[in-house]
C-alpha cells in the first residue's frame, strides 16, 4: 500500500493560510472518502495543559481550520482525547485553546477515557479503545510535530496512542520501553486502527 505525504510551508498559525492549506490537503487526499463517511473524530494531541506558545499541543487554529472545512462537507464533527497524566481534562482543553475552538463552532469535546472501553486482540498486546473512535465513520489525527523520548520521532503515529483510554496508556508504556517493541506496537496499533 502506498501513502501519499503532503507538506505544507506554513511560518505563523494565520487561519486564512492555514484554512488554505487543509483545503487543499482535503480535495487531494480526501475527497472520495469524505462523500462516503457521516461521522469524524478529531484527535488532535492534547499531551497536557500547556499554552500553545509552547508548542507541546495541536494548535487551536489548525483544529480551527479542519473543522471549518469539516463542516463546510457537512460532517458531523467530534473532538476527542485522552491525556495520559493526571491533570484535569477540563484545565488541558481550556489551557491548549481547544475547548474555545469546540465551542465556537458548537462542536463537541469528548473526554475519551469517560465513553466506554472496548477490548480489541492483536498479536502484539491486546488494546483498550475508546468506544467513540470504535464508533466514528473515520478518525482524523492532527498531531503535533516534534520529537519523542523513545524513538526519536514518530510522524504522527504517537498521537493515536491518545485513543487508549485514560491511564492504561501508562501501562504500555511500561511495557515497551525498548524501542523495538515500542515500533511493533505503534505498527500494530495503526493497522488496527487503519481498517476502519
Amino acid at each position: 500500500m502506498k501513502t501519499k505525504v503532503i507538506i505544507k510551508e506554513q511560518k505563523t498559525y494565520n487561519l486564512e493560510e492555514i484554512e488554505k492549506h487543509v483545503k487543499s490537503i482535503f480535495d487531494e487526499l480526501l475527497e472520495d472518502k469524505l462523500q462516503r463517511i457521516h461521522t469524524i473524530l478529531i484527535k488532535p494531541n492534547l499531551l497536557g495543559a500547556f499554552h500553545p506558545d509552547k508548542a507541546v499541543t495541536t494548535h487551536p487554529i489548525v483544529l480551527e481550520a479542519v473543522i471549518k472545512r469539516l463542516h463546510d462537507t457537512g460532517k458531523s464533527v467530534i473532538v476527542g482525547d485522552s491525556p495520559g497524566g493526571t491533570v484535569a481534562i477540563s484545565k488541558v482543553w481550556k489551557e491548549t485553546g481547544i475547548y474555545d475552538v469546540c465551542n465556537k463552532y458548537n462542536v463537541p469535546l469528548i473526554d475519551l477515557s469517560k465513553e466506554g472501553i472496548v477490548t480489541i486482540k492483536t498479536d502484539v498486546t491486546d488494546f483498550y479503545i475508546s468506544e467513540t473512535v470504535m464508533n466514528c465513520d473515520a478518525v482524523i489525527n492532527i498531531a503535533k510535530l516534534k520529537t519523542h523520548s523513545l524513538m526519536v520521532y514518530t510522524g504522527a503515529v504517537k498521537n493515536f496512542y491518545g485513543v487508549i483510554p485514560g491511564l492504561y496508556k501508562t501501562e504500555f508504556t511500561n511495557s515497551t520501553q525498548i524501542q523495538m517493541i515500542f515500533l511493533m506496537f505503534c505498527q500494530s496499533f495503526m493497522k488496527l486502527l487503519t481498517r476502519k
